[in-house]
């Protein structure tokens, strides 16, 4: 049986919601789970009619409650460190693919979880969702990325407190810490609320969108001055698409934009 279940929406197929498939131990992520995860990102990545992924876990218990520890025991320094840096890449491709990817989290987010849940363009959460990086606690450190996206997140200090103190914080705490985009009533409202979301998102430019994605993801990583270039190159580039001659004459039409996005 599969570990990662992949589907595109009946009432959107533009949108396929990717499930961690592994309750029986609160999806878990397993060797298993992130190779099955890699090809799933590998294949979406190359596909253009999926405009949109929702990354979620299965049952209402948890979204990914971490790494499986269970298979520590049988690895080495050496495998350890090859099977990092794979998963590096594999986050990174899920961060910066030409998608719209939002995580929909339920329950607990800690330590992988956590770290897979920040490489997503948005995080929309349960009430009983947890959010941490427990690795002090094991004597390990977040080594997928968690020492780095999360400062990027929420800033240094908050980063430092939750890292070094190993604690979760609840749903509201992580809204306010700005972790998390949305608090939704229920676990009902959790696939629908982002289902609502993206489709707002997609009555824009999607060309303008991932554009945009990509300015906001390279200038995290350079100087001021860098960044301005690179987006003022690629405004460039979105000025010389057909959408841009969509929106304008829309706008000056009184009308809807009908935005084909195929051309940058």
């Amino acid at each position: 049986m599969s570990v990662v279940l992949k589907e595109k929406l009946a009432e959107d197929p533009r949108i396929v919601k990717i499930t961690i498939n592994r309750p029986e131990v609160l999806n878990a992520l397993s060797g298993e789970v992130m190779a099955e995860l890699t090809a799933a990102v590998d294949e979406l990545s190359a596909d253009d009619s999926v405009k949109a992924i929702i990354l979620t876990g299965a049952g209402e218990k948890a979204f990914v409650a971490g790494a499986d520890i269970s298979e520590f025991k049988d690895i080495n320094t050496s495998a350890m460190y090859m099977s990092t840096m794979e998963t590096h890449a594999m986050l990174s491709k899920l961060e910066t693919m030409g998608k719209i990817v939002i995580a929909a989290v339920g329950g607990y987010a800690l330590g992988g979880g956590c770290e897979l849940s920040m490489c997503c363009d948005m995080r929309i959460a349960t009430p009983n969702a947890k959010f941490g990086l427990p690795e002090v606690t094991l004597g390990a450190l977040p080594g997928y990325g968690g020492t780095q996206r999360l400062q990027r997140l929420i800033g240094v200090a908050r980063a430092k407190e939750m890292i070094y103190t190993g604690k979760p914080i609840n749903a509201e705490k992580a809204l306010e810490y700005g972790l998390v985009n949305q608090v939704v009533e229920s676990h009902a409202e959790l696939i629908p609320t982002c289902v609502a979301i993206i489709q707002a998102m997609l009555k824009n430019s999607f060309n303008s969108i991932i554009a945009a994605k990509q300015c906001l993801y390279y200038g995290a990583q350079v100087d001021l001055r860098t960044a301005l270039s690179y987006e003022a190159a690629t405004a460039v580039r979105v000025f010389a698409s057909d959408d841009l001659k969509e929106g304008s004459s829309a706008f000056m039409e009184k009308r809807k934009a009908n935005f084909k996005s195929s051309n940058i």
